[in-house]
């Protein structure tokens, strides 16, 4: 690995959080032996460009505020990039949960004009959202008696 690749890489986390998975992803897309890779991730880490905790909040904040994503959506995403359940947790806990139920409210807004007939439509879109059925029943129900 030359040290221009490393510059790159550098930049290329300063831009926005990554976790180890992206960034070996992307050193595999450009060649870089396991060793190397190895040497360049520790070097990222040392150097603060490379943070898993930081990425975690980076990421569950984004999802929840950004793309109104339920928990389980949130953890489904963090878990494919191999990020430790011992990270999620903590993170998944220190959202507001009064976030969580306006996100929830405004997607069964935007999608109230289905519900009198399309009710197990809507409800299959917010459980794969990453919301609890008990969540979204509750606010279908509630903005169908509105």
């Amino acid at each position: 690995m030359t040290p221009s690749d490393l510059e790159k890489l550098r930049a290329w986390c300063a831009l926005r959080e990554r976790c180890t998975f992206d960034v070996r992803a992307k050193l595999q897309r450009m060649g870089i032996a396991a060793a190397e890779a190895d040497c360049a991730l520790a070097t990222l880490t040392s150097e603060g460009y490379l943070n898993e905790a930081r990425f975690v909040e980076a990421y569950v904040e984004g999802h929840a505020r950004g793309k109104r994503w339920g928990p389980a959506r949130i953890r489904a995403g963090l878990r494919a990039r191999r990020i430790p359940e011992s990270l999620i947790a903590p993170a998944l806990a220190a959202l507001d949960p009064a976030t969580g139920r306006e996100a929830l409210g405004a997607l069964v807004a935007r999608r109230a004009a289905e519900l009198p007939a399309g009710r197990n439509r809507v409800i299959r879109w917010l459980v794969g959202r990453g919301y609890r059925l008990d969540e979204v029943l509750a606010a279908v129900d509630a903005a169908a008696s509105r």
